[in-house]
């Protein structure tokens, strides 16, 4: 089996030149492909954008350490075996070792075009394109010829030291039968897999299916190059069972920073499902996909997402009585607690605020709200909306409320009020506004009044009147007033008083 090492900092020079260490995918690298399908190849040609404009080397030009990329991660000929590792045979050959023929297996290595040179016309940049060229034995090589990849279980191998095989198999569902070869059990079957979907999204536009041979694997219409069934079955049967290794994202970096694009099977060996697999009609998102430079992913593939936190939205605020938000989605775990967070400093740190936790706990998507009457101390309140499952904690956008009106001094009532009626009212019996009155340690009735009220154009909703009178229970439970205007310029006088409390705002007029 493939060689799935640890890659660790290394320098492997040779003819000058020095062969990365591993590193990670730039930032925002794929940031245009977010957010697409492969609803009219929309996916596809979004990564074609990405990384079709590359450097072009020539072909006798491209060095070893490159396309070959070290089985150790020590000096390229220091290994354990001093050895470049050949996709097709067992044989460890040295950077030396290499040739143009041999006579038997074993004796020599040379580049082999996984995606065979004859299939797009040996044709430039496809000709010297590092991420399918690969060493591999002369004879082994020879014996792949032009012929497509397909599985040959029963088939002897070409040779003792060899993994692959070659012969004929019916590869359609009419029974068709062509030569093809099987590149063995060595472990290169996922790599070749996404070879060849970089090939097809990196030259999509090119015509990649100019023999016969290659017609197995690719159709060419309407000047798009596109797998066939066949090619689609069996090359995501390689991927799922032959995760990306070490080996690959080590050969993946250092092809990028020779030719200056990536594959993005490598990085993201999941965008294959989004464009030949199970979620053809889902679009990617980035900030989801699990990379094979994730810590989290440990050559076992897929899962594909990384799973959700919940979205919250919306932030809500009713005068004295409550705030919340819009639980949007639950993520991919049920929600174990929510509610706001609440700080008097704005722009507070998401978890940095103090929790009023909402009770029972949301169980679906929308709408929910928790009472902040116990918030009585004047001042503005920034707060935001918040959603945990197992996955994590998501806020929405922050909002705020005010607390204006001063506590009564003693032992006496205390009122809270929510923000003011002012001169916002229009003319117009129809518009209004909402005031939010509450009074704690009262034993009696509470009256509203409005006075100097000149024209008579404010009124109480409830009642068309101007005064209101609030029960000891309703004044202490809380209670919403609606206060309307008819027109005039005039303000008026609204006076609390009571049990105690005596209050009196202006409100003033235009």
């Amino acid at each position: 089996m493939k060689n799935k090492f640890i890659a660790v900092a290394c320098a492997i020079c040779l003819f000058g030149y020095s062969l990365p260490t591993q590193a990670d995918i730039p930032a925002n690298y794929y940031s245009s492909a977010n957010n697409t399908s492969s609803t009219n190849d929309a996916l596809r040609i979004a990564l074609y954008s990405i990384i079709n404009s590359h450097t072009i080397i020539g072909y006798s030009s491209l060095p070893e350490q490159v396309y070959a990329a070290p089985i150790s991660p020590s000096d390229f000929n220091n290994g354990p075996n001093n050895t470049l590792e050949d996709i097709y045979s067992s044989q460890p050959y040295k950077s030396t070792d290499g040739g143009a023929s041999a006579t038997q297996c074993g004796t020599g290595w040379n580049k082999e075009h996984s995606f065979p040179k004859s299939w797009f016309g040996d044709a430039s940049p496809m000709m010297s394109d590092a991420f399918h060229i690969y060493p591999t034995d002369i004879r082994m090589n020879s014996a792949r010829s032009n012929y497509p990849y397909g599985d040959l279980p029963a088939k002897p191998k070409n040779c003792d030291i060899g993994y692959g095989k070659g012969g004929s198999a019916a590869y359609t569902s009419d029974g068709v039968g062509t030569t093809i070869f099987d590149p063995g059990d060595a472990g290169y079957k996922g790599d070749l897999a996404r070879t060849y979907f970089y090939m097809l999204t990196c030259y999509r536009n090119k015509n990649l299916a100019q023999t016969a041979e290659a017609q197995v694997m690719v159709a060419y219409a309407n000047s798009v190059s596109e797998f066939t069934p066949y090619s689609v079955s069996l090359l995501m049967k390689w991927h799922r069972e032959d995760p990306v290794s070490s080996k690959e994202r080590i050969r993946n970096d250092a092809i990028y920073v020779h030719q200056g694009n990536r594959n993005p099977f490598i990085d993201y060996p999941c965008l294959a499902e989004y464009m030949w697999g199970d979620s053809t009609t889902k679009s990617v998102d980035f900030s989801k996909l699990v990379s094979s430079y994730d810590a989290s992913f440990t050559d076992q593939g897929c899962p594909c997402e990384t799973p959700g936190a919940p979205i919250v939205n919306t932030p809500t605020y009713t005068e004295g009585l409550t705030a919340g938000g819009n639980i949007a989605s639950t993520g991919d775990a049920a929600i174990t607690e929510n509610g706001i967070e609440w700080s008097n400093t704005s722009g507070f740190s998401n978890g940095a605020g103090t929790k009023i936790v909402a009770n029972p706990t949301a169980t679906t998507t929308g709408a929910f709200t928790v009472d902040i009457s116990s918030l009585t101390t004047p001042g503005t309140y920034y707060f935001k909306a918040y959603a945990t499952n197992s996955i994590g904690t998501s806020y929405s956008a922050q909002s705020s409320f005010t607390i204006i009106d001063p506590a009564q001094v003693g032992l006496g009532p205390n009122l809270v009020m929510g923000t003011l009626v002012t001169n916002d009212i229009a003319f117009g019996a129809s518009n209004s506004k909402e005031l939010f009155i509450k009074i704690s340690n009262v034993t009696s009735d509470i009256t509203i009044t409005l006075t100097n009220n000149n024209n008579g154009n404010y009124k109480f909703a409830t009642g068309n009147t101007t005064t209101i009178t609030l029960t000891a229970a309703e004044a202490t439970a809380g209670k919403k007033i609606t206060l309307t205007r008819d027109g005039g310029t005039n303000g008026a006088t609204l006076t609390i008083s009571g049990n105690g409390v005596n209050k009196v705002h202006n409100i003033g007029g235009n």
